[in-house]
Order: structure tokens, then C-alpha cells, then sequence
């Protein structure tokens, strides 16, 4: 209750709030706060708890929904004191807060709260299962691996979570981030092809030339050289493709348990082999694998892109 009041008086009057633990949902429209706590909020507790074996956590975040991009600035320097960091939205850990620009569509939300679930999974895994097993006293010393939390946020902006035949299935689509990708493939095809205007049609090895390997991949922090929007764009096309191969679910447990045993984050070669073992592959095939399922994926999308070639070409 005394964070609840906290921040309703930060953001002034014209934000409602609505208490529903351990969401603390503000908004300035009633129908938007409803559909985040009614629809939103339900699938993704749901599908954090049901694939990747989450447990239901009770302490208070509260969730800023801004209708639009004047609104979400003014909140967050009501409330932090500072302008946001991103346009779209964010989650300030340290204050247990999530901010989200829904004028920039509903994405952000998925995103910032399946920061907040994994931030929260982590935490107690370590407290129950690290040295010692204090449930009072939380490992926070490691944290999920980078590409994982930010590869799973950004698989979720564009995900539809359902029920059928008794289960819950996760489609993710096709967003922005793989537009991204698209763009400086065949940006960078028509510089290599010396052109003066219009992308040159990808070969083959183009479709793949912007994907980092694997191994690259699984870093803890941003490649030098790599753009932010194309590391992106690949964590995430590469968790869609774990997703595909149902591996997406079983990778996460088992790198949540492993950081929780030992403190520490997970060596490479042990998430490699990790991986290789959920998808029935040998640790040097996932690199092709993956390449080739992107192939797929550029190939379905086509008729959209009508600068990739046809499958006989």
C-alpha cells in the first residue's frame, strides 16, 4: 500500500491506479488499465509460468501504461527524474517500476514484464536451490545471460499466447526487429554489389551475411562493431528458432537452475552443448542449423520482400 501511494502521488491526478498484486497497474484511460490487467497481464503470468516454469512471485511492481509519447515522458521525470531511456519502454530494476509507451503498440509491455518475470525467476532460484538455499537472502551476484534476457523479452513483442487442446501454444511473429534485418541485408548487398541505387537480389550467403555466429552470440555483452538494432534483431530471430524447436523452454530451466547451483554465469561451451542437446544436434551443427532455418524464414516472407530471390533461384 505505501508503494501504491507513493507512486500514484508522483504521478498526479490524472493516473488511475489499480492494485492487483503483485501488478500496481497506472494509467490515464480506464479501458487501457483494464485490458492490461483483464487480458495483458493474465497470458503472460500464464505462459512465464506454464513454458518456462516461472513461480508466481508476490513482491509489488508497478506498471506505468502512457497512451501516448507525452504522457510517458512526462511520468517517468515525474517519477524518476529523468527522461526515458528508450522510446518504447523500459523496466527500472532498482525501483521495481516498469514504464511503457503503448503509442508504440503493445510490444514494449510483453517486453519490460517478461524482464520483470525473469529479474524475479532468477532471484528465487538462487535463494532456493544456491549455497546454503536462504530463501532470505537471494543470489543476485548472477543474473540470466544476456542474449537470453534480452532474446526472450524481444521474442515476446511479437507473440500470441493460446489455449489448444488443453496446452498453451506461443506464435511468435514476424516484427520490426526482422524488418531490421531485412534492411541492412540488402543494404549491405548493394554496397558490396558497388550499386549506385536499389538493393541487389540476395544470394544465398547473403540471406546469412548479417547473422553473427552462434558462439557470438552468446555473450554477455554487446558485440563491438555490431549495431544495437541488428544484435537485437538476431537475439531474437535466434530464440524464435529455439522456440521452433521447442528447446526455448527446457534452455531457460536449465540455465536458471545452473546459475542458481553455482552463483555463477554459464560457460559458453556448457550453453552450447546445452542447446545442442534440446535441439538433437552436435554442438557444431547449430550454427548451420540456425542459418538455415533464418534461409527458411526470409524465403517465407518473399512475396513481401520481393528483392529475395524464389526457391529455384
Amino acid at each position: 500500500e505505501r508503494i501504491f501511494r507513493n507512486v500514484s502521488r508522483q504521478l498526479g491526478e490524472r493516473f488511475i491506479g489499480i492494485n492487483r498484486r503483485p501488478w500496481l497497474v497506472f494509467g490515464t484511460e480506464r479501458r487501457e488499465l483494464q485490458n492490461c490487467l483483464d487480458h495483458e497481464l493474465p497470458l503472460i503470468n500464464t505462459w512465464m509460468q506454464q513454458q518456462y516454469g516461472c513461480d508466481l512471485f508476490l513482491h509489488p511492481v508497478a506498471v506505468v501504461i502512457c497512451s501516448d509519447t507525452a504522457d510517458y515522458e512526462s511520468a517517468a521525470a515525474a517519477v524518476l527524474g529523468v527522461p526515458p531511456p528508450s522510446p518504447l519502454g523500459f523496466y527500472r530494476r532498482s525501483r521495481s517500476m516498469v514504464f511503457v509507451n503503448l503509442e508504440t503498440g503493445s510490444g514494449p509491455l510483453w517486453h519490460e514484464v517478461t524482464h520483470v518475470w525473469i529479474e524475479e525467476d532468477f532471484a528465487t532460484h538462487s535463494a532456493r536451490l544456491g549455497p546454503g538455499g536462504d530463501r532470505d537472502a537471494p543470489n543476485t551476484t548472477a543474473d540470466c545471460p544476456l542474449w537470453l534476457h534480452e532474446g526472450l523479452a524481444m521474442l515476446h513483442e511479437a507473440f500470441v499466447v493460446q489455449r489448444a487442446d488443453n496446452a498453451w501454444i506461443g506464435l511468435p511473429n514476424w516484427n520490426w526487429r526482422c524488418d531490421v534485418l531485412i534492411a541492412q541485408q540488402l543494404t549491405q548487398s548493394t554496397n558490396d554489389a558497388g550499386m549506385a541505387s536499389g538493393p541487389a537480389p540476395p544470394s544465398d550467403d547473403d540471406s546469412e551475411m548479417l547473422l553473427m555466429r552462434v558462439d557470438d552470440l552468446l555473450t554477455e555483452h554487446q558485440p563491438s562493431g555490431e549495431s544495437t538494432a541488428t544484435w537485437c534483431g538476431q537475439l531474437r530471430v535466434f530464440c524464435w528458432f529455439l522456440h521452433e524447436r521447442e528447446a526455448l523452454g527446457p534452455v531457460y530451466r536449465s540455465v536458471r537452475d545452473m546459475v542458481a547451483k553455482t552463483g555463477s554465469p554459464v560457460p559458453q561451451v556448457a550453453t552450447l552443448t546445452l542447446i545442442a542437446g534440446q535441439i538433437g544436434c552436435d554442438r557444431n551443427e547449430i550454427d548451420r542449423l540456425f542459418r538455415q532455418w533464418w534461409r527458411e524464414k526470409l524465403l517465407a516472407h518473399r512475396l513481401r520482400y520481393p528483392a529475395l530471390p524464389s526457391q529455384d533461384s
